[in-house]
């Protein structure tokens, strides 16, 4: 997924970002989910306030495991203004409609097919 995103992956102790873009300087997060039909929860997600990356990413995969159906680049303004905190799974949200239509998440579908 690295690989296809151009990005450099983080050594696996590295708290709270899962890969880099070192010419850009940018920090990233990814989660997959499999898609049941319905909008996947994104949770998981530790101390979002303290700002430890600047994307999330979010693939989501089909039953299957193995093709992608959709997959997005979210900014972190946007991560931290529609996460909830849960007393289980850290900080969360629903990937909706109302979320991937929002200025900050890019579809990045095709990068991943």
């Amino acid at each position: 997924m690295c690989d296809s995103l151009g990005l450099d992956p983080t050594p696996v102790n590295t708290h709270y970002r899962d890969a880099t873009d070192t010419q850009e300087r940018e920090r990233y997060q990814i989660k997959a989910r499999t898609s049941d039909g319905r909008a996947p929860n994104v949770n998981g997600l530790q101390d979002v306030p303290g700002n430890h990356f600047d994307f999330l990413v979010v693939v989501v995969f089909e039953e299957d495991r193995r093709s992608v159906r959709q997959a997005f680049k979210i900014r972190h303004s946007v991560v931290e203004a529609v996460a909830t905190l849960s007393a289980r799974n850290g900080y969360g949200f629903p990937l909706n409609a109302d979320i991937v239509a929002r200025n900050g998440v890019t579809d990045i579908t095709d990068q991943l097919t």
